[in-house]
């Protein structure tokens, strides 16, 4: 654990999500959240859906998957959706830095063009995807 008493310039993580693979034969669409950059390199990283009535949940950690680190100062967590879910929920990577950052980025909805929105310090992320 990192000690906070210590005098160090702390880093907000710059955070990413993005689709890994395009939507599958499966019916699966898998999404990726990348935590980079920060100082200390320590996050929690999990997910969060917006359903169709706006209503917001944490998706329980059996239905996510956080990878190593590759690098140090960064932490990659992918999340696995059914299609028709995609469709019609919203998925939040929220990321908890060790020094009290909370930053959460927003989701797919299924093109890989991105749109950005600002709201007050978060940054957010919106994908749409074309179905083929």
């Amino acid at each position: 654990r990192y000690d906070k008493s210590v005098d160090h310039e702390f880093i907000k993580p710059k955070v990413t999500v993005y689709p890994a693979l395009k939507p599958g034969l499966n019916g699966n669409t898998t999404l990726l959240c990348l935590a980079k950059d920060m100082f200390p390199d320590l996050v929690k990283i999990s997910w969060k859906m917006v359903d169709e009535n706006g209503t917001v949940v944490k998706v329980s950690e059996e239905k996510t998957e956080v990878l190593e680190q590759t690098d140090e100062g960064q932490m990659t967590s992918m999340i696995i959706i059914k299609e028709e879910k995609a469709d019609v929920n919203k998925y939040i990577c929220w990321v908890t830095h060790e020094a009290g950052f909370n930053i959460d980025e927003g989701t797919p909805s299924l093109t890989y063009s991105t749109v950005w929105r600002h709201l007050s310090t978060k940054l957010y992320f919106e994908f749409t995807y074309f179905k083929m």
